[in-house]
């Protein structure tokens, strides 16, 4: 009867004594076989190769425990601690490789821009402009000659001497201000001289002076250029030459009423009736065509190409990450068909949501093509404009590998 216990207690001495040594699951298992078959009782089942392994002892979980608590934590420390040199190293080559990339990048690109800016000024003489004289008397022939001679320092408009039968009338010069034939056009109008002279002989207090000239030109075609030169130069112009001829016809007609001596005091009373006559004796009126007065339409124009090409950017990447999923089981023709089709269809709700967000806030859509109409222009626009970058980023993305091709972006 005491032999079970001293079987249990020479099992428990030697699984004790396994355990501080390090020894098997498999070491202390045959031991106590051993024991237990000195002791009388048989054990058959123990090494039968039929059946399977027995299952491992509590002993050998508690090794595997001590294992993982003895695998030591990934080291953590600062910057500058000496185990992490290489890895230091590495990581300031790839900034300073990526800083000398980008440096490279902005003097080859920035300097174009920079360069179209800088001497704008210089290709003012491009920018064509018409002068038209349909009064064919004193008033037109005096500032036609006038702008022949004017030449001034500095930037100046190509202007162009048309003849009144070839441009139609001011009707016409509008259309063609409108579809951009030119950029601004000065129309001297009929009977100038007969309705000025009219107004100083007859003193005729409602005389306009600004209705002898008219200059059209259209601000939307681009608020820029338009601000900068085309309204500036053609001021300045205009201000030079009729200010000359106010001079000129002012001593003139003062010649006239001091023929003999004396001032003819019924005309300097007409005179002081309309001193417009003399002063500035003509004028002009600006007619802005197309105001560019809707300012959410600078978002669109200029910071809104940027933020398209940031959408486009973000489904190639985002493309490029999908399909690596499935591009091993995929032949080559199904997956170019992939890259195309896919990133189309996905610019198709990104241009729609663009658009929307113009109508959203009330920019001027249906000017030439009615509001319906130009909703479609400006969504075709704005999505033939992300499918050109957004494929052409699909193509580099297989040369410069994602890695690289935000320096294809800039």
């Amino acid at each position: 009867m005491a032999l079970p216990a001293q079987t249990s207690q020479a099992g428990a001495v030697l699984a004790a004594e396994s355990i501080g040594h390090g020894c098997s699951a498999d070491r202390h298992a045959e031991d106590t076989a051993q024991i237990h078959a000195s002791s009388g009782i048989q054990q058959c089942d123990l090494y039968d190769g039929n059946k399977p392994s027995p299952k491992p002892s509590r002993k050998s979980s508690f090794v595997a425990d001590v294992d993982e608590l003895a695998t030591p934590a990934p080291f953590r420390g600062f910057f500058s601690e000496p185990r992490l040199a290489p890895l230091r190293r590495e990581y300031f080559i790839i900034i300073v490789r990526a800083t000398a990339l980008i440096v490279a990048l902005m003097w080859i690109c920035l300097p174009v821009y920079w360069g179209a800016l800088s001497d704008s000024a210089k290709l003012t003489g491009n920018l064509e402009a018409w002068f038209i004289d349909r009064d064919g008397a004193r008033v037109g022939q005096s500032l036609v000659a006038a702008v022949r001679k004017y030449s001034p320092p500095g930037p100046q408009l190509a202007w162009k001497f048309m003849d009144p039968d070839d441009v139609g009338d001011d009707d016409d010069v509008q259309r063609m201000v409108l579809e951009e034939q030119v950029w601004v056009a000065v129309v001297v109008q009929p009977n100038a001289t007969t309705h000025l002279s009219h107004a100083r002989v007859n003193g005729d207090q409602t005389y306009d002076p600004t209705t002898a000239i008219k200059v059209f030109y259209s601000q939307a075609r681009q608020e820029i250029a338009t601000g900068n030169y085309i309204v500036p130069l053609t001021t300045a112009m205009l201000q030079a030459t009729t200010s000359a001829y106010a001079t000129q016809t002012a001593q003139r007609y003062f010649a006239q009423i001091n023929s003999n001596g004396e001032p003819n005091s019924t005309a300097l009373q007409l005179i002081a009736n309309a001193p417009q006559t003399i002063t500035p004796a003509i004028s002009w009126t600006m007619v802005n065509l197309r105001p560019y007065n809707a300012p959410a339409a600078q978002a669109v124009t200029l910071v809104g190409n940027i933020f398209l090409c940031i959408f486009s950017f973000m489904i190639t990447m985002a493309n490029s990450t999908a399909r690596a999923l499935i591009e091993a089981q995929m032949r080559f023709l199904p997956y170019i068909a992939l890259r195309i089709i896919v990133p189309l269809v996905a610019y198709f709700p990104l241009s729609m949501s663009y658009a929307l967000v113009n109508v959203a806030f009330d920019l001027p859509l249906g000017t030439k093509y009615g509001d319906a109409g130009g909703f479609l222009l400006s969504f075709f626009f704005i999505y033939l404009g992300m499918c050109a970058l957004g494929l052409s980023l699909e193509a580099m993305i297989t040369i410069f590998t994602p890695r690289f091709v935000p320096f294809f972006l800039f």
